[in-house]
């Protein structure tokens, strides 16, 4: 178990330049090659990532805080699943920073409040592009408060399942070509968005969808969620 660190030794304040391994640094923490580790209640300012992974299973990240990173400071590499990301918070006043970019397999994200509070470049939580050849990943992200400039919650790797519930999300600083949700998927079998608040910051959509698997297969459910302050689709 890692907990109760305090990383970077930078005031919160320190809005010099970022320069890597210098004022500011790479990771806090990185779990490689593990099952089990518990990751809780440390903290950090400007890391690029505060807590990392790669080929590690069975992972608790849980009550960390993260201030003024310039790139998501929750997330993992390849080779990560079975990662619960909970009761975190991250705000960052730096474009790319707060939020959690998730590399791995299935995840459960939940009890986080992610504020990307730069005008422009940040994330909530997001995936990267997949491939035909992937594995189909599980999702979880619910009660979660999400601001970012761009899109808050992203998907964009082949999806078995994804449970998007009761969350408060808040995205679009950055103009209206950033959808808050956005589930762009070369294959998503069941997406389910339920519970909770979307709005977007300066119009455009609120929620995009673009999965192409079949039909027959295909289950997207979106219901009781209060969708606001878009101008040209709600979903």
């Amino acid at each position: 178990a890692f907990s109760g660190n305090a990383g970077s030794g930078l005031d919160e304040d320190y809005d010099a330049p970022i320069v890597e391994e210098d004022n500011a640094g790479f990771t806090g923490i990185i779990v490689t090659q593990s099952r089990g580790v518990k990751v809780q209640a440390n903290s950090g300012s400007r890391f690029r990532h505060l807590v990392d992974g790669s080929r590690s299973w069975d992972i608790l990240v849980d009550g960390n805080h993260a201030y003024d990173c310039h790139r998501p400071p929750f997330g993992s590499h390849y080779g990560c699943s079975d990662w619960n990301i909970t009761n975190n918070y991250a705000r960052s006043d730096l474009a790319g920073g707060s939020g959690c970019l998730w590399r791995g397999f299935n995840v459960l994200v939940s009890d986080n409040v992610f504020e990307g509070v730069a005008s422009s470049g940040s994330y909530g939580f997001y995936d990267t592009v997949g491939t035909d050849a992937d594995l189909a990943k599980t999702y979880a992200v619910s009660h979660n408060k999400f601001r970012s400039a761009r899109t808050a919650v992203g998907i964009f790797s082949k999806i078995a399942q994804a449970n998007i519930v009761e969350n408060e999300i808040y995205g679009g600083l950055d103009g209206t070509a950033y959808s808050p949700v956005l589930i762009s998927s070369q294959n998503a079998d069941k997406v389910r968005i339920s519970g909770g608040s979307i709005e977007c910051a300066l119009g455009g959509s609120a929620v995009e969808l673009v999965a192409n698997s079949p039909t027959a297969r295909r289950m997207v459910e979106i219901k009781d969620a209060t969708i606001k302050g878009y101008t040209a689709y709600a979903v």
